[in-house]
């Protein structure tokens, strides 16, 4: 009788000990102090990081904008989640209106010289832009956790939507990010089968 009441109590104080440790690991830690790029990581949502994905958004593409050349078009697509209309920006040729043959002339080349000068900036902005729509997808596909990389590699749309598109990188990693129901239903069987195993034990013990 002895013996079986002392496995009995073995078996709760394991059980004890065991629902002491899931909550002291479930207990909020204090978040450290960000300080740099590497600090600020796009984890797959649940109830305590969710609201991380906008820091996280925010800082990321303030870096862009602050150390990407022409970084403003850049940054302003992933705010805004749709491409930049670069080709509303297209510098029109201004027209003559002298009247007078040689001052219209004159007029005609000056105007051409400074739309020439114009189009040539807006020619290398796009293709700044371009470069930096490849960048960019590096980078937040860098910022990604591997949890949250392995997510997005099996979505349908990945190769075929995804992939080398920063805009819609960013959408995806919204979604897992802010959709935590997922990531609550796998704990939630994670956490389950831990209860049984525990259960199970106890029983072990107890026999």
């Amino acid at each position: 009788m002895s013996s079986k009441g002392s496995n009995n109590n073995g078996g709760k104080s394991s059980k004890a000990r065991f629902i002491k440790k899931l909550s002291n690991d479930n207990t909020k830690q204090v978040p450290k102090t960000k300080k740099a790029l590497s600090d600020y990581k796009f984890a797959v949502g649940n109830a305590s990081n969710a609201a991380d994905y906008e820091k996280t958004a925010d800082y990321v593409i303030n870096y862009i904008r602050t150390n990407y050349t022409h970084g403003n078009d850049i940054a302003d697509t992933l705010e805004n989640l749709e491409p930049y209309d670069l080709e509303a920006e297209i510098p029109e040729l201004k027209p003559t209106t002298a009247t007078e043959k040689v001052k219209k002339a004159t007029q005609e080349k000056q105007y051409f010289h400074q739309w020439k000068s114009q189009y040539d900036c807006w020619t290398e902005r796009e293709t700044i832009y371009k470069d930096n729509l490849t960048k960019a997808y590096g980078l937040l596909w860098d910022q990604c956790t591997s949890s949250m990389q392995a997510k997005i590699q099996h979505r349908q749309d990945f190769r075929s939507k995804i992939k080398l598109n920063p805009t819609d990188l960013l959408k995806a990693i919204k979604e897992h990010s802010l959709n935590f129901e997922e990531t609550h239903y796998d704990c939630a069987i994670s956490y389950d089968a831990l209860l049984n195993l525990v259960n199970m034990k106890q029983k072990e013990n107890e026999s």
